[in-house]
């Protein structure tokens, strides 16, 4: 190896150490005990009140033993602040004396750049990192929930049990996501919550408490659609409930809903909020290459469980 070349290599570590030991402290090891057994999760501080970002997953079944163990030794008392199962992301309240905060991007994640998975995999690996690379972008990740995980990040930084809830950090120690889940017929293939959803998650149930969505009584795919006259990936009705009072039918292709443009899924998802529903929005659509604008009210989301128990 030439001189310029390990001094390179030697500079790249040397900024990993230095991204790390900047984001070392926030990261939180999250312990409870469920019915059965121990359960541990990872977390991060988000702000200087004692926000900790979560999985929902990590603390689904906790209760009054919750504790939060940060990197530096502090240890805390905590209790969930409020959940979003959709998005498998929950708050957490942690008390006492705390690290400094981590930052959550505001640009979204770029396809190949380093990343470094930071957590707590298996609950006893404690402060470990496993550096990657954004494999992918906008992966739809199915759940048991009702609803896909929209818009995930890919990684192939190594993301265990135990990792769920740690955050995926650029190389400037800003989260880019909520690692959440892998797929386990290959090897590296992990996937995070992206911070766009962060952080209109978080947001809700700061002011509320929880998260509510509106409906518009239909289902929708991504798909590619001829666009007037430009292939592009579009969202697609494929199914409308029987009861629902507006003319929208299955092909009819979602251009904008409120008069806010659409390219997904998730868009349509951010746009359906609590204060919208029982109200009326406008929804346009592309029909046999005509547009159309229909106003269609809005329902609460109710997912397939809570529909199914009532």
């Amino acid at each position: 190896m030439t001189g310029q070349y390990i001094t390179g290599l030697q500079q790249f570590s040397q900024d990993m150490i230095e991204v790390v030991a900047r984001c070392r402290p926030a990261v939180a090891t999250i312990h409870h005990h469920p019915a059965e057994g121990e359960s541990s999760g990872s977390g991060f501080l988000l702000d200087g009140a004692g926000h900790v970002v979560t999985n929902y997953h990590v603390v689904e079944e906790s209760g009054p033993d919750l504790r939060l163990q940060f990197a530096t030794g502090l240890a805390a008392q905590a209790e969930v602040v409020g959940a979003d199962p959709l998005t498998d992301l929950a708050v957490v309240q942690a008390h006492g004396p705390l690290p400094e905060p981590l930052g959550v991007r505001a640009q979204p994640a770029v396809l190949g750049e380093i990343c470094l998975a930071m957590g707590s995999p298996f609950g006893d690996y404690t402060e470990s990192v496993s550096l990657g690379i954004v494999s992918g972008l906008t992966r739809t990740i199915p759940t048991s929930r009702g609803r896909p995980l929209e818009r995930a990040i890919q990684t192939d930084a190594a993301i265990s049990p135990g990792n769920s809830g740690g955050p995926l950090v650029d190389v400037a120690g800003m989260v880019l996501g909520v690692s959440t889940c892998v797929d386990v017929r290959g090897v590296g293939i992990g996937f995070a919550v992206p911070g766009e959803t962060i952080d209109w998650v978080v947001r809700q149930i700061l002011r509320h408490g929880d998260v509510q969505r509106g409906a518009l009584g239909v289902a929708v795919a991504t798909r590619v659609e001829n666009v007037e006259g430009q292939f592009r990936h579009a969202p697609v009705i494929t199914r409308v409930t029987a009861d629902l009072a507006c003319d929208l039918r299955p092909g009819d292709v979602i251009l904008a809903v409120a008069g806010r443009p659409v390219t997904d899924r998730a868009d349509i998802y951010y746009l359906l909020t609590r204060d919208i529903i029982g109200t009326l929005v406008a929804v346009e659509v592309l029909r046999d290459g005509q547009r159309v604008i229909h106003d269609v009210p809005v329902r609460k989301y109710l997912p397939p469980a809570a529909v199914n128990s009532r």
